[in-house]
């Protein structure tokens, strides 16, 4: 990880690497829908029904392959195997077309041996074929349509939209395991991967169950070795077979459709048409942070980071490391705010709800409002969320019951904050700030904070700051008397957060984040991450920043 010390105080631990750039690209027409490493470049099959020859981004040669989307492609020393949704199945060599089969359904999907090509049909039917010798077999099993296949032992897995994998040989099939919808099979090495709809990659060594990640969606899987690379939308991670290990990650300029990987290159593949081709550039020392969308939120807990974002993910890292640790989905919509407290974590969606989790998954969800959330609270024995609507809700952190629905403020609260002293403060767009006894439900009372829009605040030992949309953060007294005015931030600071004994940490529209001693009220340390940024946290010297980007930069304030 490499770090650089031009903040001069504020030092750089995990942000993009400069060089995470495609080798080339190749923009085609129609939507990307499978991809294949051919020996001289990539095969790609689109929607329009082309299959496509690229080397180093130029366009070698194009076969009109099928009536409508090809769904799978794949090189063999016969030639070029092309499967549609037209329900064709084609040999292909150089003059042409050699051999068809007529599945009389679509096909969905296709792998290719040296013994013949595995099929998979949306009638839940697999089939063998060879086609020089012109033989087919025909296995039936599956009760919904095939997603993926893939080569196993002498034969092929297959997994379907009902969540069953089945193992065939050419004469006989079996029932591996059951669970959610596949979407996604690969073979890596002697072991498979498959990615289901509820968010898990699984390893399998034959039908033994050897790990289980959550990662949230996944539209395309690749693997070569023990790596495989699982595709959501921009972002694509690099995961260490068997263990999962999460090894790097990158993003693209649009959403991923289809991967392929071999001899140490990438390729990936886009619903806009364009064909990416990355030099493997991902290692454990150089790990990204990203989220697809905007960060809207980041906390830290022990030995843990987590972020939230307008993908809709929640996300937790290894701060130290850069590594992801897992990835939780189930808001409908963007992730707005998430708070960390004694191993459990807070969410709060644009949804309207509330979710509690573990480091292991959900506890509980709960619809606070009809309207958006956009900050939440973990206090002693409660969830308190606040959004659109302008209350402060309350629920029991246990069971999730609605506690109390306070009103204090005329618009939107967009920040709350946990005092030591238990009580829970409150701010947002009519420059608010509100305190609150939350259990029992009681204002403490309110002042004026600023003219404009409050987008940060945090408590202090000695009561709080609060960060506005007019550049300013003001510090305050416990009784809410300001105390000073910092001009931090030229376009708006939206985050402060404490760091050490006399320190504060800022964030701003102007992509810049700085350091101020309280007792001296000056900016000490400064580092320019060139990006609008949206939200931050910090546990001891250590400072997350999220940008409107999707970058998610981890600092060191330095004592």
């Amino acid at each position: 990880m490499v770090n650089s010390d031009d903040g001069g105080g504020l030092k750089r631990r995990h942000a993009v690497p400069s060089d995470a750039r495609p080798v080339w690209s190749q923009r085609l027409r129609g939507a990307v829908s499978c991809v294949a490493a051919a020996e001289s470049g990539v095969l790609v099959g689109t929607a329009r029904g082309d299959v496509v020859h690229g080397v180093d981004g130029r366009e070698v040669s194009r076969l009109a392959a099928h009536r409508g989307r090809v769904v799978g492609v794949q090189p063999t020393e016969a030639g070029i195997v092309t499967a549609g949704a037209d329900g064709r199945v084609r040999l292909w060599g150089p003059a042409g077309p050699r051999a068809t089969l007529e599945l009389g359904r679509e096909a969905t999907c296709l792998t290719a041996r040296p013994d013949g090509v595995w099929i998979g049909g949306a009638d839940g039917a697999v089939r063998w074929w060879h086609p020089r010798a012109e033989a087919e077999a025909r296995r039936l099993g599956h009760a919904a349509p095939i997603t993926a296949i893939a080569p196993a032992g002498d034969g092929a897995l297959s997994g379907d939209a009902a969540g069953t994998l089945w193992s065939w040989t050419r004469e006989e099939g079996r029932v591996v395991e059951t669970g959610a919808p596949v979407v996604g099979l690969v073979r890596a090495g002697l072991h498979h991967v498959v990615a289901r709809a509820d968010g898990t990659l699984t390893v399998l060594l034959g039908e033994a169950r050897l790990a289980t990640r959550a990662v949230g969606p996944v539209t395309a899987l690749a693997a070569i070795g023990d790596r495989v690379w699982a595709a959501s939308g921009r972002q694509v991670t690099s995961w260490r077979v068997p263990d999962l290990e999460p090894l790097g990650q990158h993003l693209g300029p649009s959403p991923v459709t289809a991967l392929t990987a071999a001899g140490g290159r990438l390729w990936t593949g886009s619903e806009s048409g364009e064909v990416l081709a990355w030099d493997e550039p991902w290692s454990p020392e150089r790990a990204v942070l990203w989220h697809d969308g905007a960060v809207r939120g980041v906390a830290f807990g022990p030995g843990v980071l987590a972020s939230v974002g307008r993908d809709g993910h929640l996300r937790l890292w290894d701060p130290g490391s850069g590594k992801s640790v897992a990835v939780f989905t189930g808001h409908e919509g963007g992730v707005e705010a998430v708070d960390v407290q004694l191993g459990e974590l807070a969410t709060a969606g644009a949804d309207g709800t509330v979710r509690l989790w573990t480091m292991d998954g959900p506890i509980w969800t709960k619809r606070v409002s009809a309207a958006s959330l956009s900050a939440v609270c973990l206090s002693e024995g409660c969830v308190v969320a606040a959004g659109l609507d302008g209350r402060v809700h309350v629920n029991d952190r246990a069971t999730g019951r609605r506690m109390h629905s306070l009103e204090g403020h005329s618009e939107r609260i967009r920040c709350l904050a946990r005092h030591p002293s238990g009580l829970v403060g409150s701010a947002g767009y009519d420059g608010v700030l509100a305190v609150w006894e939350p259990r029992e439900g009681r204002a403490l009372g309110h002042v004026v904070a600023h003219p404009g829009p409050v987008i940060g605040l945090c408590a202090l030992d000695g009561g709080w700051a609060t960060a506005s949309l007019d550049g300013t953060v003001a510090l305050w007294d416990p009784a809410s008397t300001r105390l000073a005015t910092l001009e931090a931030h030229e376009e708006g600071a939206v985050g402060v957060v404490p760091v050490g004994s006399d320190g504060l940490v800022t964030a701003g529209l102007d992509g810049t984040v700085r350091r101020w001693s309280v007792s001296r009220r000056c900016c000490t340390a400064e580092l320019r991450l060139g990006q609008p940024l949206m939200c931050l946290a910090a546990s001891g010297r250590q400072v997350a920043v999220g940008a409107r980007s999707g970058d998610l930069f981890v600092l060191e304030a330095e004592a």
